[in-house]
């Protein structure tokens, strides 16, 4: 009896893989496969035998072979656990391969662009069979991001843009638009875009600020709008500073009517934020500040509304190499505000001038997050210079001794002592962040370590309510130090309550945590002795499957690329 399949059969395998749709009596198929392997087995053995057969014989034999192993090829693809995957999965899937929308100008050529535009992801998925096509592309949520770089723009593209703002539907839109300077924006792209801004979520306008009379329509007709960043083009050689001011003013005018609006990244002169919805804002970020701008930058902290997070990202310094307080000569105004909980500051360059700039010139009295740190950090111009006296200064004014539970010092230049001296000025502190400096800046020496190591017979211990300890480090102290300073803080958290863990209200938050990377410029014989002396106890002490306590997290491991350039916790 002949296995081989008729046209028909295979026709119908063939249009079951294309709509990879699962088999409707799949025992059938398995049977068939398994008679398939024992006839392939016969004809091959048969084809063997060159002394009962003649060629034309073993010939047809090893055809008959060939085309029972296609057809079982073709039973087993049809068979694959793949097809059995409901539409949802494949859906949770599909979406791992798309990439998030970008904050920065990255296409390189028309062909990157178009790319982009027409996710092109989703169009290699779709190529699969007819049932992933139909995923990929009726699958609205897989469309909402909207991503372009205008330099490469053409006019030819609007049609990719409303057929993708097509295939969205209803979805909520995350919008990039990016148009370096002397870019030209094109007016029916923004009010194509405009006439969908009820469904824009997040949105990132990197471009002129004249772009407002395009988009007049988004007035009153954003409710869904959670985020922005408006990033105003106005650095330009000879712009004018009036015309600038005005076309900013009406840029923020276009979203004081958003209900949902909680979170705004902006660029720009300050005078025109007084249109922004400040009292339903959680976060507003501060972007490209030059130090001559910072205290008219500063001034925005008046319309701050409780417990707002602050963020000036990416401040500019001069390079002057000065001990010299204020070498520029530039007015010091103080800027107070008893509504902001959480700040950070990141700057573009160090040298010479740091972190004193910004402290010098606030009072928070209700401040319980602060975060320090250089952008770019390892490449030049190195870590954020730190300066005692500007902190210890502002901490008094501030009174953040009763405030104050959380601090990051990430890549901030600071020596153990100053570190020390920092930390027993805070004693609420339950959270911090700190950080080594390849090749031989230490700041985690045992002197640090010695400190954090809880005593319960001294009422003077160091952080009594350290409950997160992070660092990046070159393992330059005594392992049995990093030994004592986990078993007592394990101790202290089953023995002495402390003030509550910052996502105490998070069922399941862990009370007590440590996070230890070393860097890749690690002497490799202190890891060594490391990896040799100290993890196996540590496991045993914290990592999961051991002898774990509840409530507990630890790691100690290489940092990764991400973690040697920002916050790993």
């Amino acid at each position: 009896m002949t296995l081989l399949p008729s046209a028909g059969e295979i026709a119908h395998l063939r249009n079951l893989i294309r709509s990879n749709v699962p088999p409707s009596e799949p025992r059938a198929l398995r049977s068939q496969i398994h008679a398939i392997s024992e006839r392939v087995a016969k004809c091959r053995e048969l084809s063997a035998n060159t002394t009962d057969f003649d060629e034309t014989e073993q010939q047809r034999c090893l055809d008959e072979a060939d085309q029972l192993d296609t057809y079982a090829y073709l039973c087993r693809s049809v068979l694959s656990p793949i097809r059995r995957l409901p539409p949802e999965i494949l859906s949770q899937i599909f979406s791992l391969c798309l990439p998030n929308i970008t904050k920065d100008l990255s296409s390189k050529d028309y062909t990157a662009e178009i790319h982009r535009l027409t996710h092109r992801e989703l169009l290699i998925l779709g190529q699969v069979c007819a049932h992933w096509r139909a995923i990929a592309l009726g699958t609205p949520s897989f469309w909402r991001i909207i991503d372009l770089d205008l330099m490469f723009w053409s006019h030819k593209m609007l049609p990719l843009v409303e057929e993708s703002l097509a295939r969205s539907a209803n979805s909520l839109l995350h919008l990039r638009l990016g148009a370096p300077d002397n870019i030209t924006v094109d007016s029916s792209l923004l009010k194509l875009l405009a006439r969908h801004s009820s469904r824009w979520q997040a949105v990132l306008l990197c471009m002129d600020f004249s772009f407002s009379a395009a988009l007049a329509e988004i007035k009153g007709n954003l409710p869904r709008l959670e985020y922005i960043h408006l990033a105003g083009l106005i650095d330009q050689d000879g712009a004018d500073v009036a015309l600038a001011l005005e076309h900013a003013t009406a840029a923020v005018s276009l979203i004081a009517d958003a209900p949902s609006l909680v979170d705004v990244a902006y660029t720009g002169p300050v005078r025109a934020l007084d249109a922004l919805p400040w009292s339903q804002l959680e976060r507003f970020e501060y972007f490209d500040v030059h130090l001559h701008e910072l205290n008219e930058a500063l001034s925005v902290i008046r319309h701050f509304p409780p417990g707002l997070q602050f963020d000036i990202r990416r401040l500019f310094m001069p390079h002057i190499h000065t001990t010299q307080s204020n070498p520029l000569g530039l007015p010091v105004t103080r800027h107070y505000s008893e509504n902001l909980h959480s700040m950070i500051i990141e700057l573009q360059s160090s040298t010479g001038l740091g972190i004193e700039e910004v402290l010098n010139r606030v009072t928070l009295p209700a401040l319980t997050h602060l975060e320090a740190t250089s952008i770019y950090y390892p490449a030049t111009p190195g870590p954020l210079l730190w300066n005692q006296e500007s902190f210890q200064a502002a901490s008094y004014r501030s009174d953040w001794a009763k405030s104050l539970t959380s601090l990051y010092l990430f890549h901030v230049l600071l020596r153990p002592a100053e570190l020390l001296s920092t930390l027993t000025s805070l004693p609420r502190l339950s959270v911090v962040v700190v950080a080594d400096h390849a090749p031989n800046e230490v700041l985690l020496n045992n002197d640090v370590l010695q400190a954090l190591v809880w005593d319960p017979d001294n009422d003077r211990t160091l952080l009594p309510n350290l409950t997160v300890f992070g660092a990046l480090s070159l393992l330059s102290f005594d392992e049995n130090l990093l030994l004592a300073f986990f078993r007592s803080r394990l101790e202290k958290m089953d023995t002495t309550p402390s003030l509550p863990h910052p996502v105490a209200d998070v069922e399941g938050a862990p009370e007590c945590e440590a996070y230890i990377r070393w860097l890749p410029e690690t002497p490799s014989e202190r890891l060594e002795k490391f990896k040799k002396n100290v993890l196996d106890e540590l496991r045993e002490l914290a990592a999961p499957g051991g002898s774990c306590r509840k409530g507990v997290v630890w790691s100690m491991e290489a940092a990764t690329e991400t973690e040697l350039k920002t916050f790993f916790y």
